[in-house]
């Protein structure tokens, strides 16, 4: 794979990474500070992205970690396991939303506060599968990129859920130590019937 095209070209026919964040952070030009994140994170992403160009320091012991921590990180989603599904994290990890609405949080940091943000989330989302993860690995060997879609439906609303990710998963001895969540908020203010009220009445308030 030519990733020197990668992030210019786009892959199997959808936007390019920098097309794509770019495209998604429109609706919220308004924002200037939204946006002004939104294309700060997206040149972020595709640093890291171009980084893939040469990774030799990853070993195959690296990618299957990487891989069986993300195939059951999913598999636990899927699950409604979320007792599980936090034990994939370390006790400080960080859990990132760049493109996060108004109002949403921007970063959850330690494993408690995670696992008080994500325990009700199978009582708001009901997912139906996840798509096989396209899987890309950095010059920092701890580090992956994961490109996936699910499928699902909002409880409350009935109304489907398509949601298309991008991952930056740090993991550290065995555990994910950060985890950058790349999701496009619009989908989700659809499904909930026009805004996020219903997931976010819920949830903690957390320190950002």
């Amino acid at each position: 794979m030519d990733l020197a095209n990668f992030y210019r070209q786009g892959n199997d026919g959808t936007l390019p990474i920098k097309e794509y964040f770019f495209v998604h952070s429109r609706p919220f030009s308004q924002k200037n500070s939204f946006t002004k994140c939104s294309m700060k994170i997206s040149n972020k992403i595709i640093n890291e992205v171009s980084m893939m160009a040469n990774n030799s320091n990853v070993t195959n012991t690296n990618k299957r970690e990487g891989e069986q921590i993300l195939e059951q990180f999913l598999k636990f989603m899927l699950e409604k396991d979320m007792d599980k599904w936090i034990d994939l994290w370390d006790e400080y990890a960080v859990f990132e939303f760049p493109f996060g609405p108004s109002n949403y949080p921007e970063k959850i940091e330690g494993k408690s506060n995670i696992y008080n943000y994500i325990k009700d989330f199978p009582k708001k989302i009901n997912l139906f599968k996840f798509t096989t993860p396209q899987i890309h690995y950095t010059l920092n060997s701890n580090t992956l990129i994961a490109e996936f879609k699910c499928e699902g439906q909002v409880i409350s609303t009935r109304l489907p859920y398509k949601q298309k990710y991008i991952s930056v998963i740090e993991i550290t001895n065995g555990k994910i130590s950060h985890y950058k969540d790349y999701w496009n908020p619009l989908v989700a203010i659809q499904s909930f019937g026009g805004n996020l009220t219903t997931f976010l009445d819920d949830s903690p308030n957390l320190n950002q």
